[in-house]
């Protein structure tokens, strides 16, 4: 199913109205795809079925988790954690305190990978991680941090890849659904906050941020007005890693984002 360009504004403005959820600004491709695939999920032929479909979700978290793409796993993109062990956080380590920020941070993975190199580099202690997503269902899944058995084999193969002497199991408990949670003691300086990347604003000072895989679904404006609101969230000298497919700054350069890492598309604020 392919909408036309009114159609698209009309649906983008429906549910700005109802859910308080701004899509204008998201890439037109991207949303084409995501209504797409909504609509084949859920078997709906015609747009009358989608913008009813869409009338009648109950709330804003249920039309969060099936517009949006949330693709994420433990230590996903070995070189990008071994290159934040490495160096980042050997850099960051200096410091007296540290504060991470996950922006979109999903159902949890990459907090946790973070968590853990924090622990395997002796920083937990001093170090403050803040998770942040649009949805509060994905929040919820993130704090429990409590992940199907199903993908253990493949976590381990990725631990193994970033922590080669560390010990998976000593992270991990059995819950009492069978699967596998990350133990809540490592957990303990991290906390968890809904924040709207387009709408919301942040004073807070970060170390380092993550933004992934995230504004690929933007368009340029937006891009630049995000990836501005996130250099003012950073202190001087802190770094903001996004996405491997994300060459935004090419096109629009910051001037005070200065490349750290091309191939990792991890950047320093001055």
């Amino acid at each position: 199913m392919l909408l036309d360009p009114h159609e698209l504004s009309e649906l983008i403005l429906l549910i700005k109205k109802q859910f308080g959820i701004d899509l204008s600004d998201y890439a037109r491709s991207s949303l084409q795809r995501r209504f797409h695939h909504l609509s084949v999920l859920n078997g709906l032929s015609t747009k009358p079925q989608l913008f009813d479909f869409i009338q009648k979700q109950t709330s804003k978290n249920s039309l969060v988790e099936k517009i949006t793409v949330s693709t994420t796993e433990l230590f996903r993109d070995h070189s990008f954690w071994n290159f934040l062990k490495d160096d980042v956080l050997k850099t960051l380590g200096e410091k007296d305190r540290v504060s991470i920020w996950h922006q979109a941070c999903s159902s949890g993975e990459e907090v946790v990978s973070m968590n853990i190199l924090l622990q395997e580099a002796g920083l937990q202690a001093k170090t403050s991680v803040l998770g942040s997503d649009l949805s509060d269902q994905l929040l919820k899944k993130a704090e429990k941090a409590s992940y199907p058995e199903r993908k253990l084999q493949n976590y381990k193969s990725n631990f193994s890849k970033v922590i080669a002497s560390g010990n998976f199991d000593g992270y991990f408990e059995t819950d009492e659904h069978k699967q596998f949670r990350f133990k809540p003691e490592f957990l303990s300086h991290t906390g968890f906050s809904i924040f709207d990347l387009v709408l919301d604003h942040s004073n807070t000072k970060f170390d380092l941020i993550l933004c992934r895989n995230v504004m690929i679904y933007f368009n340029a404006d937006l891009q630049a007005r995000v990836l501005q609101k996130l250099c003012n969230c950073l202190n001087p000298g802190g770094f903001l890693a996004l996405g491997h497919n994300e060459s935004l700054l090419k096109s629009k350069p910051l001037n005070r984002l200065v490349p750290y890492n091309a191939s990792e598309n991890i950047y320093r604020v001055y």
